[in-house]
């Protein structure tokens, strides 16, 4: 079963962000995920996210190993079921000329991930006097399972448990926590940091459907409604000698680690 629109929300421990970095908006949307404490996915996505199995391909993307349900169920590994707002202070970036990195991002990966494949928000600079583009999450969450019910939940599989081989594969992590939004917003500005509407001749330049720019003209923002997974934290397997054995466990890697892992796949 594919989770395609989950309403993942909960609380976990904030990753702090330093007091150089307070208020200080994030360059792009991977350093306001990394700010997080969580790993991007590649790209941002509506599905495959707490109890998925994932490794890397050769140019670094996550792959599905298995999807969530498959090995692991994420409700009865501890998912929390009710959606809860997230405090995080920083939820915005701007996207510049000289910032194509967060433009790819937002335009390629989190507007497809909400099934607006056309739009590529770095096309809007330079059109009718476009200097800077704001980029607002709408109500970030989060969601992680529990380590010790996924630990029992594992080690009361059978011997022949067809997923035990996955989760002994060392290349292979298992989906514990998850960072997202509800939804994104763009604003256009100018050079004076003043708001641009939406005409017709942005909107074309921003690759929207016919539909889309009839929607869309003469408003102050484009606003879209769906559910985006932006980061994730794994876990990954240690047995010594099986699944049911006292010294199996699940470790937390590190953003680092999994970059390490990440990198080690490319080609």
């Amino acid at each position: 079963m594919r989770y395609r629109h989950i309403a993942l929300v909960g609380i976990l421990t904030l990753v702090p962000i330093t007091a150089s970095d307070a208020g200080k908006p994030p360059a792009n949307l991977d350093d306001f995920i990394k700010s997080q404490g969580f790993t991007s996915f590649h790209p941002p996505r509506a599905d495959d996210g707490l109890g998925a199995i994932i490794s890397f391909d050769n140019k670094g993307r996550e792959t599905i190993v298995a999807q969530p349900g498959d090995c692991i169920d994420p409700k009865a590994a501890g998912m929390l079921p009710k959606p809860g707002a997230v405090a995080i202070g920083v939820t915005s970036y701007k996207i510049t000329k000289n910032n194509t990195f967060g433009a790819s991002i937002t335009g390629d990966g989190v507007a497809k991930a909400i099934g607006v494949s056309e739009l590529n928000a770095s096309a809007g600079i330079g059109t009718d006097k476009v200097a800077s583009i704001e980029v607002k999450l709408t109500k970030p969450y989060r969601n992680r399972l529990v380590k010790l019910t996924t630990l029992n939940l594992i080690k009361g599989k059978p011997a022949d448990w067809t997923c035990a081989s996955l989760l002994d594969d060392k290349k292979n992590l298992l989906i514990q926590s998850v960072l997202g939004a509800e939804g994104i917003s763009y604003t256009f500005t100018d050079e004076g940091g003043r708001k641009i509407n939406l005409t017709l001749k942005l909107l074309q330049a921003l690759g929207l459907s016919a539909d889309m720019q009839k929607k869309y003209e003469g408003k102050g923002s484009l606003d879209f409604s769906g559910d985006i997974l932006l980061g994730y934290n794994v876990w990954s397997l240690r047995s010594m000698s099986g699944l049911q054995s006292a010294t199996t466990t699940l470790v937390a890697l590190t953003p680092g680690n999994v970059e390490a892992l990440r990198n080690k796949a490319l080609k």
